[in-house]
């Protein structure tokens, strides 16, 4: 199996290209399940820290492209976005 339920090599650098940020992005949204979420919601909550908006952006709709990925996470998944709306 191609994806597994780790999801850290597809952890982004911060000195990634853009361009390889947004693919390391898809890959953890496909490569998510009910075993890794946790680790990737840590991963995607560090992200919003990041300077370019851009990248903040697509860290946070990420989260939404996982719930619709992971139906039984979506609470979860949403707490997380609510989460980072009031920070």
């Amino acid at each position: 199996a191609f994806l597994t339920n780790d999801a850290r090599p597809f952890y982004c650098n911060y000195n990634d290209p853009v361009y390889v940020k947004t693919l390391k992005l898809d890959m953890m949204i496909l490569s998510g399940t009910e075993g890794n979420v946790n680790d990737i919601l840590k991963e995607l909550r560090e992200y919003t820290t990041e300077v370019d908006s851009q990248f903040v952006a697509a860290a946070i709709d990420a989260i939404p492209a996982i719930a619709l990925r992971l139906p039984a996470l979506c609470e979860k998944l949403f707490e997380t976005l609510d989460h980072l709306a009031r920070s």
